[in-house]
């Protein structure tokens, strides 16, 4: 099983403001636990090209809740200096969510602590009923009761105890796509007089609980605009999926191909979501998403020439990815990297003191 931190901490602590200059020597990767770099391959095992990261003020609590309440499988945990957990991993079907902790003096905060969230997470499960009953008996907050939509899948939401965002759902019908906009509008216009949204029983049924082309996780990020879709497939080379518009010009709904990968976006709706914002509107990064890419050099450059503002150079870190990020207009981080080594559980320990010794922190 391969390891590696995640980017928000270094984020914080070195291209925030906070402490000394990084350094930004490469580390070596010559070979790494018997595995020559040129071997290696450049999405970690077990990883898909976009990876979400949440961040929580306990790591280890969250982590044991979303054990106990959405049947996740702890993966990996790295303690930093102090001994305490600065990353964590967990495993949901046949996805990955990172788990990282606050650094609030420079901006990366968990929702509970910025008072929302700039995204969430869309899951699919194999019964929808029983995932979102027995999170809420775990201490979920109920965002939304489950029913059937009208995009084909029974779906219901919840907040965790720890305010981020768990949409949940269950396939059960193929729905014609080419019916969604028109469906999307009488979804829309139904809510707004308080109505109940319309069904669609005659769609065929699904022959399977998850969608075909979708993980059993996929990262949903609140944006600004519909104008943020052209900026990721200028600066991701994202394929664009599909794109709802309200009547009044908002992104109701969005989807982008990245890799193997979907990332769904929307503009939240202040009078159905209050608590969803982006994380310019939240003064925070509560949320955001790590993209395995095979040339993380020219992928960064791309993305800065498209418009995202560079927070951090494409370095050799001391996890096993050559990494960067970038920030969006609407105030969204995305690390890309490049995996490069496959370092031990304690050979990434003693590399992070070695890259980033304590007099840095």
């Amino acid at each position: 099983m391969n390891h590696r931190i995640t980017l928000c901490l270094l984020v914080a602590a070195f291209a925030c403001g906070g402490g000394e200059e990084a350094d930004t020597t490469p580390v070596e990767e010559e070979s790494t636990s018997g595995t020559e770099t040129a071997a290696v391959s450049p999405i970690p095992e077990g990883m898909h090209n976009v990876v979400p990261h949440l961040v929580v003020e306990d790591i280890d609590a969250a982590i044991a809740w979303y054990e106990r309440a959405l049947g996740a499988q702890r993966r990996f945990v790295l303690n930093g200096p102090d001994g305490s957990p600065m990353h964590g991993e967990i495993q949901l079907g046949d996805s990955v969510v990172m788990i990282g902790a606050e650094e609030a003096d420079h901006g990366i905060r968990a929702p509970s602590s910025l008072g929302g969230t700039s995204g969430g997470l869309m899951v699919y499960v194999e019964d929808v009923d029983a995932t979102h009953a027995a999170a809420v008996e775990a201490g979920a907050t109920a965002s939304m009761p489950v029913g059937d939509m009208f995009w084909g899948d029974r779906y219901g939401a919840v907040t965790d105890p720890f305010g981020h965002r768990w949409s949940l759902a269950t396939h059960r019908f193929d729905s014609p796509r080419d019916q969604m906009a028109a469906r999307a509008a009488a979804f829309g216009q139904a809510m707004a007089a308080g109505e109940p949204p319309p069904s669609y029983p005659d769609d065929p049924p699904a022959s399977h609980w998850q969608p075909e082309g979708m993980f059993t996780v996929t990262p949903s990020l609140v944006v600004s605009g519909p104008a943020d879709l052209d900026l990721y497939v200028a600066a991701f080379g994202a394929e664009e999926i599909s794109r709802t518009l309200t009547p009044a010009g908002t992104l109701m709904h969005g989807e982008l191909r990245i890799g193997d990968s979907i990332v769904m976006l929307s503009q939240a709706d202040p009078r159905m979501e209050p608590n969803l914002k982006t994380p310019a509107e939240l003064g925070g990064v509560p949320f955001d998403v790590m993209v395995y890419v095979e040339d993380v050099d020219a992928a960064h450059a791309r993305a800065v020439e498209a418009g995202a503002a560079a927070v951090f150079p494409p370095t050799d870190m001391f996890w096993g990815d050559r990494w960067g990020s970038v920030r969006d207009a609407s105030g969204h981080v995305w690390g890309i990297a490049t995996h490069i080594a496959d370092p031990t559980p304690e050979e990434m320990q003693q590399r992070m003191m070695e890259q980033f010794p304590p007099a840095n922190r």
